[in-house]
């Protein structure tokens, strides 16, 4: 999910959701999704960028550098 990557910033994270939610609702007004498909993904969205800046601040300094290199092994 996009969202757990862009929710290291409130504000890119925002405009994540307003983009996605603005990007629903285009697809739902026209036809091409329904309403509660629309509404799940906003909502597991929602979930997953509120959940992941309380997960990162609980992990320990190594588990952080251990993820960011899984992520950047250069």
């Amino acid at each position: 999910m996009i969202s757990l990557f862009v929710s290291i910033s409130v504000w890119v994270w925002g405009a994540y959701l307003a983009l996605l939610t603005g990007g629903l609702v285009w697809l739902f007004l026209n036809r091409k999704t329904l309403l509660s498909e629309a509404v799940v993904v906003w909502l597991l969205n929602a979930a997953a960028g509120a959940a992941a800046q309380p997960l990162w601040n609980s992990l320990k300094p190594y588990q952080k550098n251990r993820f960011m290199v899984f992520l950047d092994p250069r």
